[in-house]
């Protein structure tokens, strides 16, 4: 059995209808069964905010704030590295390794990036601007501080930062040019964790240039402009280009963990004028797939 390092917290909405805190927890979070919660309540791992223990009898309050520790049977263990590239006061650049997830998701707990950063440097505010696939390795930026965290975050939501990939792909049918745009509707798919296209209004596009073909294979440089999710493996399982190693699109496969075989897609850049300083930045990974060319 694992426990989560660190709470997560849930916001009781206004409503009416709970007489107490467990009966939101049980319609709230449906995979989890009621003797499960009644379990967490049990040991402690749901707390008001207070920071205190509830009890099975703890009264619903609109509007207060709930933590409560996610738990696991068991979690993989990923054994690579992140780096940080740079560090100051207000914010982090790392380089995160494949297979790892930058928050807790599915068996994922403690290992998150999120999590041992905040064990590596003692800063249990650090909190992820941008996010990444666990499968997709590259560059993160991780805010330090709270203060002057919604300035950073907006960067990315105004898509003031240019972001540049790196993937090797299979070439499945020819490519008639070496610089273009794909650009379409993503939206989720089947299973919940997949995305797809369809007809309609425009919200992913991706720039794409060839940079070098040998065989079967290309290496593209990838600008996304959008930030939909999977939206570049999306858009190369489409375009006849899927990603080496790719178990999503366009077929899913097995979900099977094999180190040896990380799906060959990087965050390389990223490039911005920090709004707190002023300056000019310039990040990129050094992260290799050549062990893949």
């Amino acid at each position: 059995m694992v426990v989560s390092k660190y709470p997560s917290v849930v916001t009781l909405p206004d409503n009416q209808k709970f007489k107490l805190i467990i009966d939101f927890l049980e319609e709230r979070f449906k995979p989890i069964k009621k003797k499960e919660w009644i379990w967490r309540i049990d040991e402690g791992l749901v707390l008001n905010c207070d920071m205190e223990r509830i009890t099975l009898e703890s009264h619903y309050k609109s509007l207060e704030k709930i933590f409560y520790y996610k738990v696991v049977e068991s979690e993989p263990e990923i054994p690579f590295k992140e780096k940080i590239v740079f560090e100051d006061k207000n914010f982090l650049i790392v380089c995160k390794p494949h297979f790892l997830p930058v928050i807790p998701s599915g068996n994922y707990l403690n290992e998150c990036l999120l999590y041992r950063l905040r064990t590596k440097t003692g800063n249990h505010d650090l909190s992820p601007v941008n996010r990444i696939d666990k499968d997709t390795a590259g560059l993160v930026m991780i805010s330090k501080c709270v203060e002057n965290r919604g300035i950073y975050q907006s960067l990315f939501m105004d898509r003031v930062v240019k972001k540049e990939y790196e993937a090797v792909v299979k070439i499945e049918k020819p490519v008639n040019n070496n610089k273009w745009k794909i650009e379409s509707r993503i939206i989720k798919g089947e299973p919940f964790f997949r995305m797809k296209s369809v007809p309609g209004e425009i919200n992913a596009i991706t720039g794409i240039e060839v940079k070098a073909t040998k065989e079967n294979k290309a290496v593209l440089r990838l600008n996304p402009v959008t930030g939909k999710k999977h939206q570049l493996r999306v858009h190369l399982a489409d375009a006849g280009l899927p990603i080496v190693n790719e178990r999503f699109y366009p077929t899913l496969l097995p979900q099977l963990i094999d180190f040896e075989k990380p799906l060959q897609l990087i965050s390389r850049k990223l490039s911005f004028k920090d709004p707190v300083t002023l300056k000019n930045c310039c990040f990129t990974s050094k992260r290799s797939l050549k062990e893949f060319w």
